[in-house]
């Protein structure tokens, strides 16, 4: 079985697995082989990595973003979350998968110039065609409460 490690990926190839075994949606993950499903795993963790996230790495000299020192109010709990040193949160493994998935659903968001403007067959023709975003908002909705910009929910009590 493929290995991947903290310096590469947020998630294993076995919890990604276990993520999409019952999942609906998810052929393109559960069709592809191990090596593909690995890859789209860095790719997603690399792509993750372009984020702004709050607090500050643990140790200055570890490869990834995550884990990190912060405090976020996750929407779901109501609460104020406290990260400790050896977490990834769960919103930061559930944003791989699912853009791991995205990855293999649209192989074009990995190139730079792919772009289709138009596509025509005989007498139909499509234009203005939109190409997948590169980050898909239910990720982006999963990473908002721990990135710089997303929104926090603080109040002030005077």
């Amino acid at each position: 079985m493929t290995q991947l490690d903290s310096s590469n990926s947020y998630v294993s190839l076995i919890d990604a697995d276990g993520y999409f075994a019952n999942q609906l949606g998810a052929e393109a993950w559960t069709s592809a082989d191990e090596a593909t499903r690995s890859k789209a795993l860095v790719a997603s963790t690399r792509i993750l990595e372009e984020l702004s996230y709050i607090g500050r790495v643990m140790d200055v000299s570890q490869v990834l973003a995550w884990p990190r020192v912060a405090q976020y109010f996750d929407p779901r709990t109501g609460r104020l979350q406290v990260t400790t040193a050896d977490m990834v949160p769960n919103r930061v493994k559930f944003a791989c998968y699912e853009q791991a998935l995205h990855i293999l659903q649209n192989p074009e968001i990995l190139q730079a110039n792919a772009r289709v403007e138009n596509i025509g067959v005989s007498s139909i023709n499509i234009t203005n065609i939109r190409p997948a975003p590169r980050i898909p908002m239910s990720v982006r909705n999963l990473l908002k409460p721990l990135l710089v910009n997303g929104t926090q929910n603080w109040f002030r009590s005077n």
